[in-house]
């Protein structure tokens, strides 16, 4: 199981995250766009200078909220879309087509399962008592961990930022 934790950086014009491992070393880092039409949000490697996700909502007429991760030369990875309006729920449609993921939360949004067909790769937990946002994630060893961040990053964005008039 791999383990990191998310924490955004408060005080900051715009959403800036780090991630960080077990050993409270830095392995990504997260930027959004100050005053963009819809979130954009930037993942880079530990440097932060070598881009590794683009993360950007899709601004529509709609309740549910729909995202999209590109790689670093923008293709198309994988379509995230809210499914459910009372309890926290997402659904992650990899563009090639190979897989579907769920991400499952409780009433609050601060506790989530990530599941591919019903079974769980991961789970995500937002201290409750924190200065900033921040999370621990838990992640099975075959999975991605910089892709699966960057699930969490759209959660925080769905569901807590103070911007998104949830």
């Amino acid at each position: 199981m791999v383990q990191l934790y998310i924490r955004q950086k408060i005080f900051s014009a715009s959403d800036k995250y780090k991630i960080y491992d077990e050993y409270q070393r830095v392995v990504f880092q997260c930027k959004s766009k100050i005053l963009s039409w819809g979130s954009k949000i930037k993942m880079y490697d530990a440097s932060g200078e070598n881009l590794i996700y683009y993360i950007k909502e899709k601004i529509r007429f709609s309740f549910y909220r729909k995202y999209y991760i590109y790689d670093n030369v923008g293709n198309e990875i994988c379509c995230i879309k809210q499914d459910a309006l009372i309890k926290p729920k997402l659904v992650i449609k990899m563009s090639d087509g190979s897989d579907e993921f769920d991400i499952k939360g409780n009433w609050l949004a601060y506790e989530f399962s990530i599941l591919n067909d019903k079974l769980q790769i991961g789970s995500v937990r937002k201290k409750v008592l924190s200065w900033a946002d921040t999370y621990n994630l838990d992640i099975n060893d075959s999975f991605n961990p910089a892709l699966f961040a960057a699930f969490v990053i759209v959660v925080d964005t769905c569901y807590h930022n103070n911007n998104n008039n949830n």
